[in-house]
């Protein structure tokens, strides 16, 4: 259960998971991570911002996957930015290039977000920056 703290995020995750046919779409089904929509929850697990986000995040966009996948098959994974642009942009970068992402989604804080934001724009991915 999240708290109400959560709740603000969790809406944010369920739009940022309602997109996962428009990811479909644009990618072709053929151009997805093996028939699925993949989405990756970069955000902060351990840091000062992580009961805004963090886990709570992770189990939003999870929950919002089982209710709003459109029939889709979507697979949520996570990672921790620890607050470090550099560091987020390289998981970006990882989950894009190797382990097929389809879209990056919460990346609170606006260091983090631009630096995931160019990653994305030159991969040509879709990226949802979100946060409360």
């Amino acid at each position: 259960m999240l708290s109400s703290f959560h709740w603000p995020v969790a809406i944010c995750m369920a739009l940022a998971i309602s997109t996962a046919p428009a990811a479909a779409q644009t990618a072709g089904t053929a151009n997805l991570s093996g028939g699925k929509v993949k989405v990756g929850v970069l955000t902060d697990i351990a840091g000062p911002t992580a009961l805004a986000n963090g886990k709570g995040s992770v189990i939003a966009a999870e929950m919002a996957a089982e209710d709003f996948g459109a029939g889709l098959n979507v697979e949520v994974i996570s990672a921790d930015h620890s607050g470090k642009p550099d560091t987020g942009s390289q998981i970006a970068a990882r989950w894009f290039d190797v382990e097929g992402v389809d879209v990056i989604a919460d990346m609170q804080g606006s260091p983090i977000g631009f630096a995931v934001q160019n990653i994305a724009a030159q991969k040509s991915k879709i990226m949802l920056l979100s946060g409360i």
